[in-house]
């Protein structure tokens, strides 16, 4: 068994399921033996401070970030919900809206090729279902259309470029069908090598 330092992380629009398939994950057998911390929450911790969804800034934005670059960098095997392509993805948005500045849009985009670098795979959840309030999340339609357009143009840049593309795997279904994906391509990641 290869790979001590393995990050993979389920990405995706708001609603999608994120949340769910983390949930599984940290309670599934199959990855058990592979000893994996798990990461959740970013966003929500940081919304305790600053303003997140469509009313968030460029320092959230950052802030939210720096907590995913701090996971690729720690040791051991890592599965967060949400990584760098989610934080740029939402920060598109605001860079389109003129909330945040071509610098600072830089900075944060420097930070997600950083990212983009250092994480073995991104589960993609394929946006299937509506956008239901929780209390956090946004239901605004401009905010979710912003970032799934942000998710597109990110995510053909990553399929376009021959150092990231394989890193894509786009999940769809039911929880449980989601969960074999993952599941299965975690261990043919790490038993391959």
């Amino acid at each position: 068994m290869n790979k001590p330092n393995y990050k993979a992380a389920i990405s995706g629009a708001a609603s999608q399921g994120k949340s769910t398939l983390m949930k599984e994950l940290t309670l599934s057998s199959a990855l058990a033996e592979y000893n994996f911390s798990f990461l959740t929450g970013v966003a929500r911790g940081v919304g305790k401070y600053l303003p997140i969804n469509e009313g968030g800034t460029f320092i959230t934005q950052f802030m939210i970030m720096s907590k995913h670059v701090e996971s690729c960098l720690q040791p051991g095997r890592r599965l967060t919900d949400r990584c760098a392509l989610d934080v740029i993805s939402y920060t598109n948005h605001h860079w389109e809206e003129s909330d945040i500045s071509d610098e600072e849009m830089n900075v944060l985009t420097k930070a997600f090729e950083f990212c983009l670098g250092r994480l073995d795979r991104i589960f993609y959840i394929v946006p299937e279902l509506p956008v239901e309030h929780d209390g956090e999340r946004s239901t605004e339609k401009r905010f979710f259309d912003g970032s799934l357009d942000g998710f597109n143009f990110f995510l053909k840049c990553i399929k376009d470029s021959p150092e990231a593309k394989d890193k894509i795997v786009e999940i769809r279904g039911t929880v449980k069908e989601r969960l074999a994906i993952i599941e299965n391509t975690i261990k043919q990641d790490l038993e391959a090598g």
